[in-house]
């Protein structure tokens, strides 16, 4: 299926939907329909996880077409573009020399060395805390985090400048909000939503978020999972899991000096956050 250079070009610019099924005659494009839609489909929706560096979350729909001699179906692909931390997005087994293209009006061209460094330096500006969380409203944000937070500021610098800005300027100045592309509003972020959602909100956008402290035997770093101690976990906005994590750790670390334990046992900090992403930190 030779669609991948238009899937590359697509994803790297500005997305499109690519149509399964049409076929150019004279000059006009015509309405030829497939053999065996579901089989192209599936071999179209795996091709999309497997065959590009990156996996392309695209909507993949079977469209049945009445021509004048009979029903035709054929396939719609809508290739979003990639978010900017994901591009260059080129065909894995091509490489990225040969294999990255962008969309230049109807044409699938191949990158050029300026359009790689362009992609690579854009993808140096933004982390995926960064990026803004679908159907998440700036609403939806707890004022009462928002205002915790002023206070922590103040505590640890009162000249700090961005302490005179409003909420929505305070939230833009630490990367809570941003503005999607194409759009005029401002939008919560992953580190806005961690940071000042509701409890209810994180659980929503982030079901699998959480902060473990575990106790671990030893003075040595442990790889085997069923060889870690015991722990507790916690979860909601992340300034309120900070705090109650340091509580623990004041109230758990004079307690482990007085027995003797701190000096056989050491503690450890695991985030865990959406889609299975997590950062570990002794």
């Amino acid at each position: 299926m030779d669609v991948w250079e238009t899937v590359s070009a697509f994803a790297n610019t500005n997305g499109g939907t690519l149509l399964l099924g049409i076929a150019e005659r004279g000059g006009r494009f015509e309405i030829a329909g497939l053999v065996d839609a579901a089989k192209i489909q599936h071999a179209l929706v795996s091709g999309l996880r497997e065959t590009l560096n990156v996996p392309i979350a695209a909507q993949v729909e079977p469209l049945v077409v009445n021509t004048d001699d009979a029903e035709r179906v054929i396939l719609s692909a809508y290739i979003p573009e990639a978010i900017a931390y994901q591009k260059p997005v080129y065909i894995r087994g091509q490489g990225l020399d040969k294999g990255c293209y962008r969309r230049v009006g109807e044409h699938d061209m191949p990158c050029t060395e300026d359009d790689l460094a362009r992609f690579f330096q854009d993808r140096a500006l933004i982390s995926p805390d960064m990026l803004p969380v679908p159907m998440v409203q700036r609403a939806e944000l707890d004022a009462g985090q928002v205002r915790a937070f002023r206070q922590l500021v103040a505590t640890q610098n009162p000249a700090n400048s961005v302490l005179g800005y409003d909420d929505d300027d305070l939230l833009r100045a630490y990367g809570a909000l941003s503005q999607p592309k194409g759009e005029t509003g401002w939008a919560p972020t992953v580190a806005g939503v961690l940071m000042f959602g509701t409890p209810a909100l994180i659980q929503r956008c982030f079901p699998a978020f959480r902060v473990d402290l575990i106790e671990v035997e030893g003075t040595e770093w442990v790889t085997a999972p069923t060889e870690r101690g015991a722990g507790r976990s916690f979860q909601g906005p992340l300034l309120e899991v900070t705090r109650e994590l340091l509580r623990v750790l004041r109230q758990e670390i004079p307690n482990a000096l007085r027995s003797g334990q701190a000096k056989r046992n050491a503690w450890l900090i695991r985030c865990t956050w959406r889609c299975g992403k997590r950062s570990t930190t002794p």
